[in-house]
């Protein structure tokens, strides 16, 4: 009887922690505004129908921008919204 109990307050334990990510990123979704729902919508339809081999790329480069110091990926965004801004002009 005591190890069902133990076994039973893990398994809830468990569970219980796991819930903790999904409701912080249920909360945050609330708070979008509807256009920033329909990019999120529109960019996780374009990655469902991306090729494994691409995503698994995706993965790495964005594993590989994490890993950089905050400096430079700073000096990455800024140069990524400088062509963008050019290439909208």
């Amino acid at each position: 009887m005591k190890k069902r109990v133990i076994t039973i307050w893990m398994l809830s334990s468990f569970l219980l922690a796991l819930c903790g990510p999904v409701l912080a990123a249920s909360d945050e979704w609330r708070h979008l505004s509807p256009k920033e729902k329909d990019t999120v919508r529109r960019n996780y339809k374009r990655w469902e129908n991306l090729p494994p081999q691409d995503k698994n790329h995706l993965r790495e480069e964005w594993n590989r921008f994490q890993r950089l110091p905050p400096d430079q990926r700073d000096r990455l965004r800024q140069r990524f919204n400088e062509q963008r801004r050019e290439n909208n002009d």
